[in-house]
């Protein structure tokens, strides 16, 4: 699976019982995308010190992040709505904290602005330029994406901004999903199982919906992305003409035998897909599972990002037999355990493991390992 490392060169292995591929090591740019449930905060009320003209807005308090985060905010076409921004952010290391306007005098930009302005995009949209006090009238209708302006750059976040939205509508994150086209209940087979976290429940999410309607896949988080490179360009026509197949449903066996080798790599500070004493997927599967016969597994390192990832591998540049997005769409599994945990080397370790049939053996108790 694919990640993004903004201080380490990116580590990206798949595994499936044909194929082995290549290890990819090298920087990527990604624009990531998360339902809003972030460290980012969302409130329809305003603190009450504030100026009175700002007391009617919603108000999103956006942490200095990279990641292209979607709000619970629902922006109509045509309507012109109303921007102020407040607080102060830093992305790069050892600067001081900025303005929205962001690190104005580093020479370097991109998209023609400054490392760390803030970006805005109602979705199906262009991005635009942030500014306090600006009018917007968007060409789309769709919820409003934030997100501090980056490219390659070594990022150090610290500081907050944050932002009032007039004229805009507040909506449940399952309203903004379903007008966006996705039935979420159908895509959230990981909803009541416990031992899975809020990061691992929303990759199965992304991993569903890319399975489950790839085309739309494609037009909601590629369109606007597909000429930064060849490599967008050719995932976005290739998703584009692929046909949906089934959606993924947890298993604890696949989960436990990810979590294993997250543990394991991520406490030795290791990659690859044998764990350090030499056991292989199979036998990490074959601990908790009965007679399992068709598997794969993808590692990403570097960052916990669910979209960040799930995009990467989509992608899956620099590796010719693209075997990372064709674990994720393989009609033949039918299940899935995902474990992300810290790496003592790359901050962050993802493993999924894709099965079909996977009979759990029966565990007296469950153990958090």
């Amino acid at each position: 699976m694919g990640c993004w490392s903004t201080n380490k060169k990116n580590i990206v292995t798949s595994l499936s019982i044909k194929n082995i591929p290549p290890q990819s090591n090298k920087d990527k740019e990604i624009v990531s995308e998360t339902i809003a449930r972030n460290s980012n905060e969302f409130s329809e009320k305003t603190d009450d010190d504030i100026p009175d003209y700002l007391k009617n807005s919603i108000k999103l308090k956006i942490n200095a992040d990279t990641t292209e985060n979607m709000f619970p905010v629902w922006i109509e076409k045509n309507v012109k709505i109303k921007i102020f921004v407040k607080g102060k952010w830093s992305l790069l290391p050892g600067e001081d904290l900025v303005s929205y306007k962001g690190h104005v005098e580093f020479k370097q930009k991109y998209r023609n602005l400054p490392i760390g302005a803030l970006i805005g995009r109602v979705h199906g949209g262009e991005y635009f330029e942030v500014n306090n006090g600006m009018t917007y009238q968007s060409t789309v209708s769709g919820p409003i994406y934030l997100f501090a302006n980056n490219s390659r750059f070594t990022v150090d976040p610290q500081g907050s901004l944050n932002v009032f939205i007039q004229n805009a509508q507040s909506l449940p994150i399952e309203i903004i999903e379903e007008k966006l086209g996705w039935n979420i209940t159908e895509l959230d087979t990981a909803s009541g199982h416990e031992y899975i976290s809020e990061n691992e429940r929303m990759q199965i999410i992304f991993i569903n919906k890319l399975r489950s309607n790839p085309r739309k896949f494609a037009e909601q988080y590629l369109v606007h992305l597909k000429n930064l490179n060849n490599s967008y360009l050719q995932t976005y026509e290739t998703l584009i003409n692929y046909t949906p197949t089934k959606v993924l449903n947890p298993s604890k066996s696949l989960y436990l035998a990810a979590k294993d080798h997250a543990k394991d790599i991520g406490e030795n500070g290791t990659t690859g897909h044998s764990s350090t004493d030499g056991t292989g997927l199979k036998s990490r599967i074959i601990k908790y599972s009965i007679n399992p016969t068709y598997f794969g597994e993808n590692c990403s390192f570097g960052n916990k990002d669910p979209f960040t990832n799930i995009l990467h591998l989509v992608i899956d540049d620099d590796n010719s037999t693209k075997s990372h997005r064709l674990n994720l769409l393989n009609e033949a599994y039918d299940q899935i355990g995902i474990s992300t945990l810290p790496h003592a080397s790359y901050k962050f370790v993802t493993i999924q493991v894709f099965g079909t049939g996977i009979i759990d053996k029966k565990i007296p108790t469950f153990i958090d390992l």
